[in-house]
C-alpha cells in the first residue's frame, strides 16, 4: 500500500510539470549566401505549439530579469568563429546578461514555422522574416565579426534563405520522473519478495 501512495503524491507533484515538454525547431539553409554555417535553435513548450501561434516582446536591456515561462523556453544562436553563443533560457531568466528579443510566429501542420523573428544580445544579433516557409535572413551582425561579412558591429550580413522546421520533441519531466519511480518501486518490491 506504501508504494501506491508514493506512485500517487509523486503522480501530483509531477503533474504542474507536464506543459514543459518541448518542441524543438531548427533552421536548415537552402542556399550558399551570407551568413553561412549558423545555427538557430528554438524549444518551444507543446501548449504553444498546439495554440499555433506565439508572439513575445522582451526588452531585458531595460531592466526587465525575468523572462516568460511559458511559449519560448529556449534559443540558441551561434556562427561559425563566433565565441560564445546568443543564449535565451525561460528556465534561468532569458539572456545572459540583457537582450532583446521579438517574435511572431505561426506553428504549421507540416512541421515548419512562418513568421519573423529578431534576437540580439550584447555581443551579436539576428533579423529573418519568413515568406510562406521560407525565411530570409534579413541581417545579422556582430561585434567579433562574422566569416566574409566584414568586422564590427551592424555590418550587414544577409541573403541566406532557409526554413526553420520541427525536428524533435524533449520528453516531458514528469514522464522521465515517473518511469525513474516506477523503477525504484519495481526494485523495492522485487527486493521485498526475495527477501521472502
Amino acid at each position: 500500500m506504501k508504494i501506491k501512495s508514493l506512485l500517487a503524491v509523486a503522480a501530483l507533484a509531477t503533474f504542474p510539470l507536464l506543459s514543459q515538454a518541448g518542441v524543438v525547431y531548427k533552421w536548415r539553409a537552402l542556399n550558399d549566401e551570407q551568413p553561412r554555417g549558423i545555427t538557430l535553435e528554438l524549444e518551444f513548450d507543446n501548449r504553444t505549439v498546439k495554440q499555433g501561434s506565439f508572439s513575445l516582446e522582451l526588452d531585458q536591456s531595460a531592466g526587465a530579469d525575468f523572462a516568460p515561462k511559458r511559449g519560448l523556453l529556449s534559443l540558441r544562436y551561434t556562427y561559425p568563429g563566433s565565441g560564445e553563443p546568443m543564449t535565451y533560457d525561460a528556465k534561468t531568466g532569458g539572456f545572459d546578461p540583457v537582450g532583446l528579443l521579438s517574435m511572431r510566429l505561426t506553428f504549421e501542420a507540416d512541421g515548419f514555422v512562418t513568421g519573423r523573428i529578431f534576437a540580439a544580445d550584447v555581443f551579436q544579433s539576428i533579423e529573418l522574416a519568413s515568406v510562406g516557409s521560407m525565411f530570409t535572413i534579413i541581417d545579422a551582425a556582430s561585434d567579433n565579426g562574422m566569416s566574409d561579412c566584414g568586422w564590427g558591429y551592424g555590418t550587414k550580413c544577409s541573403g541566406a534563405t532557409g526554413y526553420i522546421q520541427r525536428v524533435g520533441e524533449v520528453p516531458e519531466p514528469a514522464s522521465v520522473a515517473l518511469m525513474a519511480l516506477g523503477g525504484a518501486s519495481l526494485l523495492s518490491a522485487r527486493r521485498r519478495k526475495s527477501t521472502r
